[in-house]
């Protein structure tokens, strides 16, 4: 059976992409190489396909990298 993550991390993390535009195509794959991460693993840990500690690792670090975006754009 596999393990949830938290609902709201996973929120969060959609609800900040959306904020910042980056719910349209090629968004995910930005953040994915602002994160140095393949863009399948941000996307599988975003649909909950993974829900292990490194999707739940993966998400925290995206969320790190979205609360500084405005910053690096």
């Amino acid at each position: 059976m596999k393990k949830k993550l938290k609902k709201s991390l996973v929120q969060q993390v959609k609800h900040k992409m959306l904020d910042l535009g980056l719910d349209k195509k090629g968004g995910r794959k930005l953040l994915a190489e602002r994160m140095h991460k393949n863009p399948n693993s941000l996307v599988m840990a975003l649909s909950e396909y993974r829900t292990g500690p490194a999707a739940e690792q993966i998400l925290k670090e995206a969320l790190d990298v979205l609360e500084t975006w405005n910053n690096q754009s």
